[in-house]
């Protein structure tokens, strides 16, 4: 438990190494794979495999240090990993721009998880 606007060095987003490997790194090869015609079924393995790294790292942060965006993104990056895999896989019907709006969500949904409820109720969960 910290007090607001310290540091917490159990939080990995205060480790630059740790930090670039769970959340830059593949943040980075969705980027990279979105302008590649490298067909549907590979997007989906980049993708979701990237927000399954995003999500793993999501949830072991929340639970090392508490950090509330942790508990809110760990999810939503799981379910974004999902719907990649099903769209890149065709087990969902969903249309041609279906790539271009999961890359939306998955962007405006992450960045609004992250910074929306920490500046409401703060960095960190209390526990008790």
């Amino acid at each position: 438990m910290t007090e607001e606007g310290t540091i917490d060095r159990r939080d990995w987003l205060n480790h630059q190494l740790v930090s670039v490997l769970l959340w830059k790194l593949p943040a980075a090869i969705m980027v990279v794979t979105a302008f590649l015609d490298i067909g549907s079924m590979f997007r989906a393995i980049f993708w979701a495999g990237s927000l399954f790294v995003m999500s793993g790292g999501c949830f072991m942060n929340a639970a090392r240090c508490g950090r509330l965006h942790c508990y809110l993104t760990g999810p939503f990056f799981l379910v974004m990993a999902l719907v990649s895999l099903l769209h890149g896989f065709d087990m969902i019907p969903l249309r041609e721009s279906a790539w271009l709006l999961i890359g939306v969500v998955t962007v405006v949904g992450g960045i609004g998880l992250t910074y929306i409820p920490e500046w409401a109720w703060g960095r960190y969960v209390k526990r008790v």
